[in-house]
């Protein structure tokens, strides 16, 4: 399934590249070399919506970090599912992760470190995601790098 889910991921990123025309394009690198394919943690496909913009206490979110981490508390503990509906109108569950399900490794996101497709993008993206307002889904692959850390990939699907 993981292979299954990480084919599509791809397939959709190339979408997105290919949609954000050549000058974005040329600053980005391919996915296959930004992408790495060992040492994978945990991969999902989220919805940022409203509820993963407040904490528990409904204070507002500022930071994207927060609300990743915010999002896998949502998941987790409320039982929030994340998916998205077909044409026919019947709404299809995202598959869920299990890594993040315990507050300890949901830190790991707040002290992560984070790429994606075009590196020079991750403010943008991260302004996205504060604000609410991602124009997809966006996909993660937490995974172990050079020393302890966990670091994060995130990309904008769909």
């Amino acid at each position: 399934m993981r292979h299954h889910l990480t084919a599509v991921c791809a397939a959709l990123a190339g979408l997105v590249l290919s949609a954000a025309g050549p000058a974005m394009a040329e600053n980005c690198v391919h996915w296959s070399e930004d992408l790495p394919a060992t040492g994978i943690v945990v991969e999902y496909v989220t919805d940022i919506t409203g509820e993963d913009l407040t904490n528990s206490r409904g204070v507002q979110l500022t930071d994207f970090r927060a609300i990743l981490q915010q999002d896998r508390f949502n998941h987790h503990v409320r039982g929030v599912l994340d998916g998205s509906f077909l044409d026919n109108g019947s709404f299809r569950p995202f598959q869920g992760e299990a890594y993040f399900s315990t507050r300890e490794r949901r830190q790991q996101i707040s002290q992560g470190d984070f790429s994606l497709v075009c590196r020079d993008q991750l403010d943008d993206l991260a302004e996205q995601i504060v604000r609410g307002r991602l124009q997809g889904f966006l996909f993660v692959r937490a995974y172990r790098g050079k020393g302890e850390g966990l670091r994060l990939y995130i990309a904008l699907v769909g």
